[in-house]
């Protein structure tokens, strides 16, 4: 790949910031999972490219069994009901999406794609490339990078969630523990901020921007700050090809706003507030998931509208490295 020295070159660079940045190694083969996708959706194979249509819909009423052996509660806490009653049984999915699951051999510090987003405005369509403490997303811990394609001609963000996936109401309900007290309901909270739309996908000569594979380096990892001892977000993206930092910020979530000191202006949300368990996410088991997925509206066929040259997982050293003899 025509990309592995300009890697090479950035993960080596020294960092703008007081932190050590963790060695990145590219991951390959991940499992997959395709509910509903395009008819032309191409099986994605164990290393890179992997390109990701606009999946299909879903028949009324028609779910289909979970194709990554997830079970609900599987993971839990949360625990999730469902009309009062504690769920059990393979899990079910009703929604469309395709997409690749990553698993790090060893704990990780952060995550990075090299990858791009097609332009233009589609409804109800979400690509992300993002890690989880577990595979099911059932009232995970996550982070990373999410493509919008709903608003005006959609935006990319970075963001962070605890309990993802969790309603805030209804009756199906996440709960911090085996019991469905009011009290111990939990739900979904999320942070982040859009990212500066100045180095979104290019289109060289006229091409699609997927189909031409003209990407960019996204990155996020977690450090522990020396100045003040609390654990932050390091966000970057960067051309590939110059090495230049498009954008980077380091981030708080301890704080009231956490994204004070991005620079942009881009929106940013924050309900999490400072609860979000960061320190947890230092040297974390987890999973890093690809993914496309749509809310079921009829979608036009045979559009590629996210490309992904390779995923990495970032680690303070790399996995089976010989430590120092004391």
């Amino acid at each position: 790949m025509r990309y592995t020295a300009a890697l090479a070159v950035f993960l080596a660079a020294p960092a703008a910031f007081p932190q050590i940045e963790p060695a990145s190694t590219a991951l390959s083969a991940p499992r997959y999972f395709n509910y509903r996708g395009a008819a032309n959706q191409p099986r994605l194979g164990p290393v890179g490219p992997y390109d990701f249509y606009l999946p299909g819909r879903f028949p009324p009423a028609q779910p289909m069994a979970d194709q990554l052996g997830c079970y609900n509660n599987q993971y839990a806490p949360p625990f999730w009901f469902d009309g009062g009653k504690l769920m059990s049984g393979p899990r079910q999915v009703d929604s469309p999406a395709v997409g690749a699951v990553f698993a790090a051999p060893g704990p990780m510090r952060g995550l990075a794609f090299l990858g791009s987003f097609a332009p233009g405005r589609q409804p109800g369509v979400d690509g992300a490339v993002f890690y989880s403490d577990n595979p099911c997303y059932m009232g995970t811990l996550e982070y990373g990078f999410n493509r919008d394609y709903s608003d005006g001609s959609g935006y990319t963000q970075f963001y962070y969630e605890r309990y993802a996936n969790c309603p805030a109401a209804g009756s199906l309900l996440c709960h911090g523990s085996n019991s469905t007290s009011p009290e111990t309901v939990v739900h979904t909270c999320t942070s982040g901020i859009n990212l500066p739309g100045g180095y979104s996908p290019r289109t060289p000569d006229g091409h699609d921007p997927v189909m031409a594979k003209n990407p960019e380096l996204y990155e996020a990892y977690v450090f522990l700050d020396p100045a003040d001892h609390r654990y932050k977000f390091k966000v970057q993206v960067v051309d590939p090809a110059t090495r230049g930092r498009h954008w980077e910020c380091v981030i708080d979530p301890s704080v009231p706003n956490p994204f004070a000191a991005c620079p942009g202006g881009g929106y940013s949300q924050n309900s999490c507030g400072g609860s979000y368990a960061i320190a947890s996410l230092y040297n974390a088991r987890g999973a890093i998931t690809a993914t496309l997925n749509s809310s079921n509206d009829a979608l036009p066929a045979g559009r590629p509208v996210m490309h992904i040259d390779r995923v990495l997982a970032a680690f303070s050293e790399p996995p089976g490295k010989a430590k120092p003899a004391h």
